[in-house]
Parts: structure tokens; C-alpha cells; sequence
């Protein structure tokens, strides 16, 4: 047995010993394998959640068959790997903002680049709408219960633009209702240009429509009330 430190090198080598008795014969099982240091050129996705879960797919040269990849300093999940491609899944992280994405093999670690860089976001969510409804013609105020609000953000109701959007903190904002031509149930939803809130019953609001009566029966009655009345219309 012996130990030796390699020299700088690329590609399979035959590893040779020579004694006074001689060098020893070159077979498959004396080869030594120089790993490049791992390139990445491109990512994609290039955003995320920050919850993680998202499929990666980095496309690159010197990647080997158990590369171990990092999402700034969390490592995701491998899944598939080849020499120039990998996909991985991205780690759940704990604030949304820019890494870089480093492969590293026994070659080394991937240098950084605007070309790794992953985005993490995050997704704002809806717990309650107070109130959750209101006249057709829009225009009132409403707060929005949930949470990861932000300045910047925008709020739909119905798929129409809300305005007057007011981010009180990250867990609530307030908007100014717009019109709609038909009543009912629709949903409200909060997004930030990265991400939107999902549909759920609890950011539902209701338009209801100006009600209208056209007919009661009976349509009098004595002076100290009393009467049962039935009364006819719409909304």
C-alpha cells in the first residue's frame, strides 16, 4: 500500500507504480478520473416559493452523478443528473430575496453568476373579508385578513381592479370595492407580481343587488301593527 498526492490533470488517467521490478501493467482498475469544476449557465424556474417544492432544472457542463446543489446555503433535493443537465428541488428557506445556485462535484464549486440566481417569493394568503358584502356599484371599504401582504401589492375582486390599495401591515390591508354588473359570489385575490393568493371560501365576497319591491299583500292593516305581511320583488 502506498499513498500519493495527484498532480493537476483532466479527463481518465491510468495510474502506473514503478519499482526496480518494473511498472505496473495499465487495467480498468488503476484509472483515476479528473473532474472539471462544475459550470452553471442557466436555471429554469428562476423563482419560487419559500416554501420550497419547486422542480429546477440547471443546465451546465461537469456535472457528475451525485452533484450536490444549493440554493444559497440550503441544499435542495437531486433528482436527476446528467453532465450537463440536473434537476433538483428547491429547499424551503425562511425569507423571500435572490441566491445564487452552486453545483459542486469533487471537481470543486460552481463560480457565481447572474445566471444561477433563483428567487424566492412568497405567497400571500386570504383568512377573512370584513365585510364580505356589498352593494353592485362598489365603492365601499373593505379589509382584507391574511397574511405575507406587502407595499406593491394588487387586489382583484371579481377579476376586477379593487383601488385605494392600503397595506396596514402583513397580515391586513384595506381597498376600496369596485362595481360589478351582475350579483353574486366571486372571489378576492391578493398578489404581488410573483405570486397570488389562492381561491378559498374565505376570501369570497357577495354583490348583491339593489332589491325592489312590487307588491305586499295584505297592503293595509290596523294602527297598532300586528298584520302579517307578504311582500313581493327582487334582491
Amino acid at each position: 500500500s502506498l499513498t500519493a498526492t495527484s498532480p493537476a490533470g483532466t479527463s481518465t488517467v491510468d495510474v502506473t507504480v514503478t519499482t526496480p521490478g518494473g511498472t505496473s501493467t495499465i487495467s480498468s482498475a488503476d484509472q483515476f478520473t479528473y473532474d472539471q469544476v462544475p459550470t452553471v449557465s442557466s436555471i429554469a424556474p428562476t423563482s419560487g416559493a419559500v416554501a420550497g417544492g419547486t422542480s429546477v432544472t440547471i443546465k451546465g457542463t461537469g456535472f457528475t452523478s451525485t452533484p450536490i446543489v444549493k440554493f444559497g446555503s440550503i441544499a435542495g433535493t437531486v433528482t436527476a443528473s446528467s453532465p450537463t443537465s440536473i434537476t433538483v428541488t428547491s429547499p424551503q428557506v425562511a425569507t423571500a430575496g435572490v441566491v445564487d445556485v452552486t453545483v459542486t462535484t469533487p471537481g470543486g464549486t460552481s463560480a457565481t453568476s447572474n445566471g444561477d440566481q433563483f428567487t424566492y417569493y412568497v405567497i400571500p394568503a386570504i383568512s377573512s373579508v370584513t365585510p364580505n358584502e356589498g352593494a353592485l356599484a362598489g365603492g365601499n371599504t373593505i379589509t382584507i385578513n391574511g397574511s405575507d401582504f406587502a407595499t406593491g401589492d394588487t387586489v382583484t375582486i371579481g377579476g376586477a381592479a379593487a383601488t385605494n390599495v392600503n397595506v396596514v401591515s402583513a397580515s391586513q390591508l384595506t381597498v376600496t370595492v369596485p362595481s360589478a354588473t351582475t350579483a353574486g359570489v366571486v372571489d378576492v385575490v391578493v398578489s404581488n407580481g410573483s405570486a397570488s393568493s389562492g381561491v378559498v371560501a374565505s376570501d369570497n365576497y357577495t354583490y348583491d343587488q339593489v332589491p325592489t319591491v312590487s307588491a305586499i299583500s295584505p297592503n293595509q292593516g290596523p294602527l297598532v301593527g300586528g298584520t302579517s305581511v307578504t311582500i313581493n320583488g327582487t334582491g
